[in-house]
């Protein structure tokens, strides 16, 4: 009897052991929010053009944004997965995904409008990049919705807070 608690109690510890700890957890989960925050920062850089004041800078950002949207997309493909099932990588990619959509649509078609000549841009050209925003911010808060939830229950799952940076909000 002894003999079989003795190996039950060794096949406990190597089989616990050899997994991912919460540090690697944590590890990859900061991987992951590197990544994004380089797009968040390009993504914000070209919403705060959006007010078309200057069209030059409001081309470059959205530039940039698209740019980094397939970057990203790029380094998450180098992450190894963090584990079988994988939901959290596989979510900041539907992020990235998402994002990478609506960059290279109605980003793209907002600037488009908005780089007309002033003589040229009508009301119907506001009411549609009022359209297109509406729909980019709605794209865009389902992915980033599911992020938030899909983070929680990670940070949850292997024991760890989340803490938010206020100094990148």
């Amino acid at each position: 009897m002894k003999k079989v608690i003795l190996i039950a109690g060794a096949l406990l510890v190597i089989m616990t052991s050899c997994g991912p700890t919460q540090d690697d957890a944590i590890k990859y989960n900061d991987t992951l929010v590197d990544i994004i925050d380089k797009l968040t920062e390009k993504q914000n850089l070209f919403l705060n053009q959006l007010d078309g004041h200057n069209i030059d800078s409001l081309k470059i950002t959205h530039q940039l944004f698209a740019q980094q949207a397939k970057v990203s997309s790029e380094e998450l493909a180098k992450v190894k997965p963090f584990e079988a099932k994988n939901e959290l990588g596989k979510t900041v990619s539907d992020l990235f995904t998402t994002l990478n959509s609506v960059a290279n649509n109605e980003g793209k078609q907002m600037v488009e409008l908005m780089s007309k000549d002033s003589t040229q841009y009508t009301e119907q050209d506001n009411d549609k990049v009022r359209e297109l925003a509406a729909k980019f911010d709605e794209q865009y808060d389902k992915a980033y919705d599911k992020l938030v939830s899909v983070q929680a229950a990670f940070s949850k799952e292997w024991k760890f807070d989340l803490i938010v940076d206020k100094d990148k909000n």
